[in-house]
Parts: structure tokens; C-alpha cells; sequence
């Protein structure tokens, strides 16, 4: 089973990072893909739980899954999606891992092309998340001392 990871500041307070993550799955059909023309809406399910690889802090965390319905054999995904704090930023931890389809072959072609296709794909999601988050709070809201 392939892991996947990703990180990504954000300009948001620490505390409101995951919020603003749910509030992205929630707001928006999200679409996947390794490039803005090659890209599937896919369903996606969004579970807090909470943040057990931090021991210094007790939060939330995001279990997040999606999976494309439709005639291409696509992997689902499931991972976790965590939040640091970062000096004015917060950082957003982005893991997970799929399992590629169509068994032995399905494996040969993660092998050789699928795991950077994958990569890929997990890296430009968390470019929406951040976008989404940077968009909704502002990074002029984070510069000002007075937020």
C-alpha cells in the first residue's frame, strides 16, 4: 500500500486550520487530478478524530477519503490531514496511502508511473485546501497585529 505526503502553510491561525479544511470539503465538489486539465470530481468523506501525533497538544484532526465513480479503475484514497502551528502560519500535514487497482498489473503501473501521478494529484488537493484557507482568512488578516 503506497503512503502519500504533503505539507502546505497556510495563513490562518492554528486553531482554525481544520475547521477551514472541513469547511473546504463541505463548500466545494472536489475534483483531483495531477494537472488542471486532467483532473475527476471525485466523492469524498470528511471524519474528524482526533490528533494523536501530536503529544504535546490535544486537537483535531481530519480522516479524509475519496474515490472516483465511474468506468476508469482508480485507486480510493484514505489519509490524515493534520495542523501545526508555524510562527504567523500553520502548517498542514496532508498523508495518506491507496491501494493502486487491477492487482499485479495494477501494481506494475503504480510502480513505474502511478505513485508520481499520485503524488501529484495529493499535492495539487492541498494547493486548493491552501488556496481555499488563504482565500477565506487572508494573509493580510494574519499580518495585521490587531486580528
Amino acid at each position: 500500500m503506497p503512503t502519500l505526503h504533503a505539507t502546505r502553510d497556510v495563513y490562518c491561525p492554528f486553531t482554525q486550520a481544520i475547521p477551514l479544511v472541513q469547511r473546504f470539503y463541505a463548500a466545494n465538489r472536489v475534483r483531483v487530478g495531477p494537472f488542471s486539465y486532467v483532473s475527476l470530481e471525485v466523492e469524498s468523506q470528511v471524519i474528524s478524530t482526533r490528533d494523536l501525533t501530536d503529544p504535546t497538544r490535544d486537537h483535531d484532526a481530519l480522516v479524509v477519503e475519496w474515490h472516483v465513480h465511474g468506468a476508469l479503475p482508480l485507486p480510493r484514497f484514505r489519509g490524515l490531514v493534520t495542523a501545526r502551528p508555524n510562527g504567523i502560519c500553520t502548517t498542514l500535514h496532508f498523508q495518506g496511502h491507496y491501494t493502486p487497482p487491477l492487482g499485479i498489473a495494477g501494481r506494475a503501473v503504480d510502480a513505474l508511473l502511478g505513485r508520481q501521478i499520485a503524488r501529484r494529484t495529493l499535492e495539487r488537493l492541498l494547493d486548493c485546501v491552501a488556496a481555499y484557507i488563504n482565500a477565506s482568512f487572508g494573509k493580510e488578516r494574519m499580518l495585521r497585529p490587531d486580528w
